[in-house]
C-alpha cells in the first residue's frame, strides 16, 4: 500500500485541488506535517480559489445567498429603527 505522504508534492497538489478550501484547512491539514505545509502553500490556495470561481453554479448560489442575507439584515435593521422611533 502507498503512503499518501510519500507521494511527490506535485501529485498531492493535484489530489488536493479536488477538495474545498474548508476541507483543506480543517481536514487535510490535520493529517500530517507535510499536508499542513501544503495546505498553507499559496499555490494550492490559488488553485482552489480559481476552482471556486470557475464553478459558476457554486458562485451564483454563493452570491444569491449573500444577497438574501443582506436583505434580511436590512429588514431587521429597518424594523428596529421603526420600533425605536415609536
Amino acid at each position: 500500500m502507498v503512503d499518501l505522504a510519500e507521494l511527490p508534492e506535485e501529485i498531492l497538489f493535484k489530489i488536493f485541488s479536488n477538495v474545498t478550501i474548508y476541507e483543506l484547512h480543517n481536514v487535510v491539514s490535520l493529517v500530517c506535517k507535510k499536508f499542513l505545509r501544503i495546505s498553507r502553500s499559496p499555490t494550492i490556495v490559488k488553485i482552489l480559489k480559481t476552482n471556486v470561481l470557475l464553478d459558476i453554479d457554486w458562485t451564483l448560489q454563493f452570491y444569491n445567498n449573500a444577497i438574501q442575507i443582506h436583505s434580511c439584515v436590512e429588514e431587521i435593521h429597518n424594523d428596529s429603527v421603526i420600533e425605536d422611533s415609536e
